[in-house]
């Protein structure tokens, strides 16, 4: 089974850094064990000698919205989400295959699955073919349409500018979770990101981030400018062994367990 290359996945407004993945570029002039696959806001691109110098790999001067990769023992994927519908590339880029068409805001990848955000809710791939869950197609419910990130895991987490919502059966049924379903409630119905560590769920807002443990997650704890952020507004996080870091849009900050680095 291809496995995720990298652990971490973050958004950088600082840098225009969408989205990277450390792994193992094999296939494409490896073994590289630091290689890193960026998408910005013109184009996708790797560096194979961490981070030092760039390679483009694709979509230059457009904007990639994500970027992973998922390697096998010879070979690696890369899958890239633009604003006209999600790719994949097995030559490192050379030729690049639609998978999906439309805007794509982000996508996880998990063992054959894939989920995609999108501006039409989401859209799952099981191996061998699309369905789209939607406000009016699910029951519980996405509470928008407008999916802007995507986490899947042993649940799939869609953040949406209508609330988080969660589904625990592979997107047949999605529960909602909202300012007005919580407490201490999210800092904001506008959940801009989500990441889950198999610990906790963390949100990502324009109010702030907010954590809370797995399975259902009703009572929230709330980083933001109050409690060491340097803004409140959250663009993307990512959490492991009980360390958060959490691109915001006054610079990149990192929790360890007790206050904020930025």
């Amino acid at each position: 089974m291809p496995r995720l290359v990298s652990t971490a996945a973050l958004a950088c407004a600082v840098l225009g850094l969408v989205c990277c993945n450390v792994g193992n570029l094999q296939g494409t002039g490896g073994p590289f064990p630091t290689t890193i696959y960026a998408g910005t806001s013109a184009g996708a691109s790797a560096s194979q000698n961490g981070g030092t110098s760039w390679t483009t790999l694709g979509f230059a001067g457009n904007a990639v919205n994500g970027i992973a990769a998922v390697n096998s023992s010879t070979s690696v994927t890369i899958y890239a989400a633009t604003n006209t519908g999600l790719f994949e590339t097995t030559n490192g880029g050379a030729t690049w295959a639609s998978l999906l068409a439309g805007a794509v805001n982000g996508f996880a990848v998990s063992g054959t699955s894939i989920c995609a955000a999108t501006s039409n809710g989401v859209w799952i791939y099981n191996g061998t073919g699309w369905t789209n869950d939607t406000l009016a197609s699910t029951s519980g419910g996405i509470p928008s349409n407008t999916v802007q990130g995507i986490f899947a895991g042993a649940n799939i987490d869609a953040a949406t500018n209508g609330g988080l919502s969660i589904s625990t059966d592979g997107g047949n049924t999605w529960t909602q979770y909202t300012t007005a379903n919580t407490s201490p409630a999210l800092p904001s119905n506008n959940i801009l990101a989500v990441f889950d560590d198999g610990t906790n769920t963390y949100a990502a807002t324009d109010n702030g981030l907010a954590e809370a443990p797995d399975g259902t997650p009703t009572g929230w704890t709330v980083y933001n400018v109050s409690n060491g952020l340097p803004s409140s507004l959250v663009q993307g996080v990512f959490a492991s062994s009980g360390q958060i870091y959490a691109a915001t849009a006054a610079g990149l900050s990192f929790f360890n367990g007790s206050a904020w680095t930025t």
